[in-house]
This record gives structure tokens, sequence and C-alpha cells, in this order.
């Protein structure tokens, strides 16, 4: 498989939202080793997905599949940051575990900031150092004059932030 190379980014449908919460309990799954999240008796990590409705109703905020190839790989929640709405938050981001280290989410986060140029703020649960380390990584190579690093609280979990800008094309920190 071409994998970042083949990356296509495609919003999410009203129509496909029972496919995407289906993909979601991979990302509950990795996000269980920091949020302490169990099973519920169904098989299932429990999620507030009523949260989510706003990602099928207005249109600032936007819900995409991430494919390689016809290959469903991951996806990525991008909407207005809560505390600056002129900047873009990436809400949720996830690629499948074992398809990791080829480069797809990089293309993601690349496809992302592409379709919403401008001012963006990623958050990182502290003690996620892997994710950290992808990141700084991901947004270095976007970004070489640099990013601003900062922490947040989200309901009731600290967060590590990197905020950065992207304009036409250019970087910019």
């Amino acid at each position: 498989m071409n994998t970042a190379a083949a990356l296509r980014l495609v919003a999410v449908t009203a129509a496909e939202r029972p496919r995407f919460e289906a993909m979601f309990q991979y990302y509950l799954y990795d996000m269980a080793e920091f949020t302490g999240a169990r099973l519920s008796s169904s098989g299932q990590y429990k999620y507030p997905f009523s949260t989510l409705d706003v990602y099928w109703q207005n249109p600032q905020f936007q819900p995409y599949f991430a494919f390689s190839g016809n290959e469903l790989v991951g996806f990525a929640l991008v909407r207005p940051c809560p505390e600056d709405p002129q900047r873009f938050d990436m809400e949720q981001f996830f690629i499948l575990r074992h398809l990791r280290r080829q480069g797809l989410g990089q293309s993601l986060l690349r496809g992302c900031v592409e379709r919403h140029p401008g001012r963006w703020r990623i958050r990182v649960m502290t003690g996620n150092e892997r994710a950290w380390q992808f990141w700084t990584a991901a947004i270095a190579s976007l970004n070489p004059c640099g990013y601003e690093e900062g922490h947040c609280e989200e309901d009731g979990l600290e967060m590590r932030t990197i905020a950065f800008s992207i304009r036409m094309g250019v970087a910019t920190s």
C-alpha cells in the first residue's frame, strides 16, 4: 500500500456517522491507556456521542475520514478553538495503530491544514509522550518557522498545546 502518498480526506456525512462512531471505538481503546476508561457490559467504550452532533449541524465543525486507497485508516475532527473561534482546533485525530509510522498521520494533518489554512491549536493529553513526539515532528514539517507551546485544561484533563499558523501555503508562527 502506498500509504501517505495516497491518503484522501473525505468529509463524514450524517449517513456515515454510525461508521464513524464504530471507528471512534478504536480511538477510545487507544486513549484508555491515558484516561483509564473501561469497556461497558456491552463490550464498547462509553462516550457521549451526542456531544459530536455539532459536526453534522454546524459547517464550522468538520469531521473527516482518512482513506489510503479504499481502506479507511483514520479520522480527524476539526472545530473552532473554544477559547479563540478564529483559530482551528483538532478536537480528535486518529490513525489505526497498525498503520502508524508510515506517514499517514502527517498526511492527515497536512490535508486538514490545507483545507483550513490559518491559525491552529493542537492539544495532547499530558503523559502521552508518543503523541507529543508525533505532533511536534508533524507540525515542524509544516512550519519550519516554529510554534508556541502551552498548557490548558479540558474536561478535567491536563493538556499540552501547540499553536501555529499556516497561511496560503506559507508557514508562520
